[in-house]
């Protein structure tokens, strides 16, 4: 019975600490696809970001055809400005065709997490409960939530989210 109650305690404790991973965690375990096509480890590319987006979305969906457009200039603008920012897609797509399709026809410049890491998407989509696409996730370089309505803020500040997140850690640094 001891023996028992060990291993079921044994196996809670082990899923408690599963659940406990954040984004970054996950995503440090993980090689990313490129904008321009390459595979790169997560570590390397998201090394020196102190802010990173979790883009939600897919080609088949109207919403984020539409809001996509806005990132792309958002993404940019952040670049131009060399803010340490980075935007990891996570598709919602059918196949990783239409994912790749939708990464070229959006002119996506940014990281992705492959088609075929089925579980990274899942642990990603978990994490934060994800109901509904496009949906931006902003965390900051420790996987702490910076934001959860990063759509809503990109589109109506543009750049002026990234100030609005950058404020945001410095309180949670605080």
């Amino acid at each position: 019975m001891q023996k028992r109650l060990v291993l079921i305690l044994a196996i809670l404790l082990g899923l408690w600490a599963g659940a406990a991973e954040n984004a970054v965690q996950i995503l440090s375990k993980r090689n990313l696809l490129t904008g321009k096509g390459d595979m790169k480890p997560a570590t390397a590319a998201l090394a020196g970001k102190k802010l990173i987006g979790i883009y939600y979305s897919a080609h088949w969906c109207g919403p984020c055809r539409a809001f996509t457009p806005k990132l792309v200039k958002f993404y940019n603008q952040c670049k131009e400005k060399k803010l340490p920012f980075e935007l990891v897609f996570v598709s919602f797509d059918n196949s990783s065709e239409a994912m790749r399709e939708y990464m070229k026809d959006a002119k996506m410049p940014w990281l992705a997490v492959p088609y075929a890491d089925r579980e990274g998407i899942k642990a990603l989509g978990t994490l934060f409960a994800v109901r509904a696409i496009p949906t931006l996730i902003i965390v900051d370089d420790k996987g702490n939530v910076v934001s959860s309505s990063g759509r809503e803020e990109v589109a109506s500040m543009n750049v002026k989210a990234y100030e609005k997140w950058q404020k945001a850690t410095q309180t949670v640094d605080n």
